[in-house]
C-alpha cells in the first residue's frame, strides 16, 4: 500500500490558514467527535435478544414484537426504526411480529426495455420473507393478510452464505460477518482477507469453485442457507437460495450506495450496527465534503469519467463519457465540477457516447481531472504508455491536466481452487478495489480523491494499511497488488481506526442492554498540525 499517507498535513513554504478552512476543520472534528460516540441501545431490554424463538428462554407470544424499534433499520437519523421503512430508491422493509418483508426496487436503474423483457440481464423486484429461527413459517402478515406467493422465505439471521460477487465483501467485514462466508469464487474478489481464507482454507468450510461447477457446490454445502448474487445473475445458484443485492446499482448516489449495509443487516439481525456505521460515514463524508470547501477556495476545476472501448467481435470502437449520480457527487464533494450533458441526464441517461474519437478529444482536452475507467485485463502491468496508447493521446493538453485511474489496489491472482496452469496461466482476474469496497466506503473514497487532485499538503491521503482508490498516471504511479499476506495489515489499520470510518469491532452486552463502539479515525491531529504551519 502507498505508504506517503498518514494521519498529518505537511506545510509548504509560505503556507498560511485561512479562518474559513480552519472553521471547516473544526466542524470536521465536531462531526467525528459525534461519530465516535458509543451507541446505545439500553432501550431494549433484551438487547441482542433477538434470539431464536424457543419453549425454553424464548417462548412464541404474540403479544411480543420480536424486532423491537432499537432494533430495526432506521432512515434520516432517526434512533428507532419504523414498522415499515423505505431506504433510498433501493429497497423496503416492514416488520412483523416474527417476521420482516423485504422488497428491492429497481427503481430509475432499470432500462425501459426491462419492462417488457425476460432477460436474465434485467433488473427484477424482489420479495423476501425473512422468518426469525425457531418461528413457523408465515403464510400471512399478523393482520390476517396473505404473504405474497411470489416471497421467497429465509430463516435468519443466516448462518452461512457464498457469494461469488466482490460487491457485497465490504458491507460483510464491516459488520464483522466475514466469517459466515462459507463457500466463495474468487475470481472476482480483491479483499486481502477473503483471499486468505480462500486459500488458507480456514474458517466456516470455505471453499470456491469455477462458475461452472458453482449450482453443484451449492448443493454440495447444505450449510449454506443464502447466496449473494445480482440482477445480472453473478453468482446466482439458480436455487430459492439466492438473494440479489444490487448496491453498486443504487442511482441515488455515492451515499445511497453505502446505505445498502442496512440491506444486508437485515438477514443476520445485525440493523443496529448498520444504522450505526451508516451514520458515522454519512456524517465523515459531510464534514470532509466541508473541509474541502476551504482547500478548494477560489480554484475551479472540471472532472470527467471517460471510457474507451477498442474494436472487438462484439461491436465497435466506442468513446464514452460517464456522469453517473454517484460519480458526479463525488467530483462535486471533491470541489469540482463534473462534465455532464444535461439533455441526456434530463432524459435519464447517464452516460454520453461519442461518434468518434476526434469528438471525444475535443472534450478530454478541456478536462482539469480525467478518470480514466478504460478496461486492461492486467492493470498492475498497464503503465503510463498503455494508458496514453488506448485513449489515442500522448498526454492532455490543458495545463495541469491530471490523469486518474481507479486501479490503486488490485488483487494478485493466487487461488486455492483456481491455480495458476502452465496451459492457461492465472484462472482468477486482477480484481480492482475500487469496484468492492468503494461502494462500502464512500468517506475514504473521498480521502483518496481530494489527496490526488489537491495534493497530500491540503488533503491528507488515507493512512498506510487503508484501501486506495485512484492512481496518478501521468505522475508513474501504477497499481499496488494486494494478497493474502496483506490481510493482516488491512486488520490492524482496521482495529486502530485509521479508515476514517471503520467497523463496528466492538460489542459488550451487560444485563440490561447493549452498546457498541465504532473506533472513528481521529482528525484532531490534522488540526493541530495546521495550526503550527
Amino acid at each position: 500500500r502507498k505508504q506517503q499517507g498518514g494521519s498529518s498535513f505537511t506545510c509548504a513554504a509560505n503556507h498560511h490558514i485561512t479562518m474559513a478552512r480552519f472553521s471547516s476543520l473544526l466542524a470536521l472534528v465536531v462531526a467525528l467527535a459525534v461519530a465516535a460516540a458509543p451507541f446505545d441501545a439500553s432501550a431494549q431490554a433484551t438487547g441482542l435478544a433477538i434470539k431464536c424463538i424457543n419453549n425454553t428462554t424464548n417462548p412464541l407470544s404474540t403479544a411480543l414484537s420480536y424486532f423491537p424499534p432499537n432494533m430495526r433499520i432506521t432512515t434520516d437519523g432517526a434512533t428507532a426504526g419504523a414498522v415499515d421503512v423505505a431506504v433510498a430508491a433501493g429497497f423496503t422493509v416492514h416488520y412483523d411480529n416474527t417476521f420482516k418483508l423485504v422488497k428491492t426496487i429497481c427503481g430509475k436503474y432499470q432500462p425501459a426495455a426491462c419492462q417488457t423483457s425476460t432477460s436474465t440481464f434485467c433488473c427484477r423486484d424482489k420479495t423476501y420473507v425473512l422468518t426469525l429461527c425457531g418461528a413457523a413459517k408465515p403464510t400471512t402478515f399478523a393482520n390476517g393478510t396473505a404473504l405474497p406467493a411470489s416471497a421467497t422465505h429465509f430463516t435468519i439471521p443466516l448462518t452461512a452464505v457464498a457469494t461469488a460477487k466482490g460487491g457485497v465483501v465490504p458491507f460483510m467485514e464491516l459488520l464483522g460477518l466475514l466469517d459466515k462466508i462459507a463457500v466463495v469464487d474468487p475470481q472476482t474478489i480483491h479483499s486481502p482477507c477473503l483471499q486468505k481464507l480462500e486459500e488458507d482454507m480456514v474458517g466456516a468450510g470455505a471453499t470456491s469453485s469455477p462458475k461452472a461447477n458453482w449450482t453443484k457446490l451449492i448443493a454440495e454445502h447444505p450449510t449454506v442457507t443464502g447466496v449473494w448474487t445480482d440482477s445480472f445473475g453473478t453468482g446466482s445458484s439458480s436455487t430459492d437460495k439466492d438473494i440479489v443485492f444490487d448496491g453498486s446499482a443504487d442511482a441515488s448516489g455515492v451515499l445511497g450506495r453505502a446505505e445498502w449495509i442496512k440491506y444486508m443487516s437485515l438477514f443476520f439481525n445485525e440493523e443496529d450496527k448498520a444504522n450505526l456505521y451508516f451514520a458515522n460515514e454519512q456524517k465523515v463524508y459531510k464534514a470532509t465534503e466541508q473541509a474541502l470547501v476551504a482547500v478548494k477556495g477560489t480554484t475551479t476545476k472540471s472532472c470527467a469519467w471517460v471510457t474507451i472501448s477498442a474494436a472487438s467481435q462484439w461491436g465497435p470502437a466506442s468513446y464514452s463519457i460517464s456522469f453517473a449520480t454517484y460519480k458526479v457527487e463525488l467530483c462535486k464533494s471533491a470541489g469540482l465540477v463534473a462534465y455532464a450533458n444535461t439533455t441526456l441526464q434530463a432524459a435519464g441517461t447517464s452516460k454520453q457516447a461519442f461518434n468518434t474519437i476526434a469528438e471525444f478529444h475535443v472534450v478530454l482536452h478541456t478536462i482539469d481531472v480525467v478518470i480514466d475507467e478504460t478496461y486492461f485485463s492486467s492493470p498492475s502491468t498497464t503503465v503510463k504508455a498503455d494508458v496514453l496508447r488506448t485513449l489515442n493521446i500522448t498526454g492532455l493538453k490543458k495545463t495541469g491536466a491530471m490523469l486518474l485511474r481507479t486501479d490503486r489496489h488490485v488483487s494478485d491472482r493466487h487461488s486455492k481452487i483456481r491455480p495458476n496452469t502452465a496451459a492457461s496461466g492465472p484462472t482468477v482476474y486482477e480484481n480492482v478495489d475500487w469496484l468492492e469496497s468503494a461502494i462500502a466506503r464512500p468517506a475514504l473514497v473521498l480521502q483518496d480523491f481530494a489527496a490526488k487532485v489537491w495534493g497530500v499538503a491540503n488533503s491528507p491521503a488515507p493512512a498506510a494499511g487503508c484501501s486506495q482508490y485512484f492512481r496518478d498516471v501521468l505522475a508513474g504511479e501504477m497499481p499496488i497488488v494486494n494478497g493474502k499476506e496483506t490481510c493482516a495489515r488491512f486488520e490492524a489499520a482496521e482495529k486502530e481506526g485509521k479508515c476514517i470510518t471503520n467497523a463496528v469491532n466492538t460489542r459488550s452486552t451487560s444485563g440490561v442492554g447493549v452498546s457498541y463502539t465504532v473506533v472513528v479515525s481521529s482528525i484532531l491531529a490534522l488540526v493541530a498540525a495546521t495550526l503550527v504551519m
